[in-house]
């Protein structure tokens, strides 16, 4: 006993020092992936810009007042731009829009004044100062840094920016900022001038314009139906003069490539024609008098529809 107490060479108590030398890693990926997880899943459907809180998407009156006094066809997007103006708590708002669209400016900043803060769920604001001062959350503090202060009850001034600028899609945000507004909400078709390269916060609204496609596709297939017969017409009485291969005889089959562009206000309907043109084929009936000499042929129209693009403009986009 005493030998193995006083010997401190033996093989036996020389190991476990070298073992116990080396330090755990400690990995704590998983608490902090969890706890990223569920702020995250907490805060997410307060952090999204895009999703339109319930007081804004599902207000009854909201939608009467637009539907009563805007255009149908017009599409100004009034929930997205109230929902705008309260993250941001903007006071002072301005409204830009082309000369074409001024006649609905008073009513859309009727609206705005009408509706901004007014329906606010009453624990709302509680929630979000009491979220403000417990969560360091990055992307909170960055979009909604203003929340610890006490949220705005109305807008005090709305401004109607009547100055001609270069063009229509200019955006006229140092007009804005001498008139003292906190944003800026630009209409029509616009050079998508980056928000970061602006002097205030500013709200593009390209004001989509619903047109009937299905319309607009069946001009366009008459129109060239007709073009069609007449060409046919003219080259059976010996009055087309175009070479004409034996081939294309047999199989009359015209392939008309179509370029399908328009303002941004036109940008869905832009991709919906085009996709309409290019699943139409359009069966041309021969004419009575050329039944005999052609009863097994028939004319056909295939419409081969582009959509060009230049970026950062949408498909099919031009500025005017």
């Amino acid at each position: 006993m005493t030998n193995s107490e006083v010997n401190p060479s033996s093989p036996s108590s020389s190991k476990p020092p070298s073992t116990t030398k080396r330090a755990p890693r400690i990995i704590r990926r998983k608490k902090k992936t969890s706890t990223s997880s569920t702020s995250s899943s907490s805060t997410t459907t307060i952090i999204d810009p895009n999703e339109i809180p319930p007081h804004i998407q599902n207000n009854t009156q909201l939608h009467h007042v637009i539907s009563t006094t805007l255009p149908p066809d017009y599409e100004f997007e009034i929930p997205k731009t109230i929902w705008r103006i309260e993250r941001s708590c903007a006071t002072s708002v301005a409204l830009q829009l082309p000369e074409g669209l001024t006649m609905y400016a008073s009513t859309i900043g009727d609206i705005l004044v009408k509706f901004a803060y007014r329906f606010q769920p009453p624990q709302e604001e509680n929630d979000n100062d009491g979220e403000s001062s417990s969560k360091s959350n990055k992307d909170r503090s960055n979009k909604d840094s203003s929340k610890s202060k006490p949220r705005p009850k109305e807008i005090k001034s709305l401004s109607i920016l009547g100055d001609v600028t270069y063009g229509a899609c200019c955006i006229d945000d140092l007009s804005a900022r001498a008139l003292g507004c906190d944003l800026l909400v630009h209409y029509g078709h616009s050079c998508l001038v980056p928000l970061t390269c602006t002097v205030i916060p500013c709200l593009y609204v390209f004001v989509e314009i619903r047109v009937d496609v299905g319309h607009l596709v069946e001009c366009v297939r008459l129109t060239f139906e007709e073009e069609e017969r007449l060409r046919r017409r003219e080259r059976q009485r010996g009055e087309w003069k175009e070479d004409v291969e034996e081939s294309s005889e047999a199989t009359p089959t015209r392939i008309i490539e179509a370029l399908c562009m328009g303002t941004v206000q036109f940008r869905s309907a832009v991709v919906e024609s085009s996709q309409r043109l290019n699943g139409d084929v359009n069966d041309v009936p021969s004419d009575s008098a050329s039944s005999s000499s052609s009863t097994n042929t028939t004319s056909r129209v295939l419409f081969q529809a582009i959509v060009p693009q230049a970026k950062p403009l949408s498909p099919g986009e031009v500025l005017g």
